[in-house]
């Protein structure tokens, strides 16, 4: 299992909100079964929206205490992306880079409805209005995706801070050159030196056939 939180809120509730989804699923017991473990995923991400749901009211007057997240589970060569708001899964196969995630976001639904064109959609002024949130509605469903896994397959798991600030040829050709650690830090990197609008969080995960 990996995931990326990234907080919402400001740098105090935002903290709070993405440490504790980390936390609760990394505590949380290993179940075999690929169907059981998505589930056990976003109850688990159900029961921390509950909870920050009452420490908005009960610490921050009602304020946003919030974080979206992307996660993926996998058992053998299948996995399950799960998320909710705007951080994304991509799928790099064969050289080629797709996005596997569809943005919970006011300019996502925007473009679903014909409003603007996909390529203007990051830097469109309500790029930043997230529909879906951990921490930010009573009653919150996770998105769900089954992914057939292939050997030479990379999952990228980000923050809106990666794609936001970093075209996808160049994250394309970063991908396809380094390993995991090395593409994480050339990504982060790379997005350092364009000005970093946003904080940024990178996972990859590569995928072997199996033995």
């Amino acid at each position: 299992m990996w995931v990326v939180a990234d907080g919402m809120g400001g740098h105090e509730a935002g903290d709070v909100a993405s440490a504790m989804i980390c936390e609760r699923l990394a505590s949380s017991p290993v179940v075999e079964n690929l169907n059981s473990a998505a589930d056990l995923f976003e109850e688990t991400i159900i029961a921390v929206n509950t909870e920050l749901l009452r420490l908005s009211h009960a610490e921050h007057d009602g304020g946003t205490v919030g974080s979206t997240v992307v996660g993926l589970v996998t058992r053998g060569q299948q996995g399950i992306c799960l998320w909710a708001g705007d951080s994304r899964a991509y799928l790099m196969r064969a050289g080629r880079v797709a996005r596997l995630t569809v943005d919970h976001s006011q300019v996502e639904q925007m473009v679903a409805d014909g409003l603007i064109r996909a390529e203007d959609a990051e830097t469109h002024p309500a790029g930043n209005v997230i529909t879906r949130a951990v921490g930010g509605q009573p009653d919150l469903m996770l998105d769900r995706l089954v992914c057939e896994l292939q050997p030479d397959d990379r999952i990228v798991l980000c923050s809106d801070g990666l794609y936001k600030d970093l075209d996808q040829p160049t994250m394309t050709q970063i991908l396809g050159e380094v390993s995991p650690a090395r593409a994480c830090e050339l990504l982060v990197e790379e997005v350092l030196r364009r000005g970093a609008n946003d904080n940024v969080t990178v996972v990859i995960v590569d995928f072997y056939e199996q033995s």
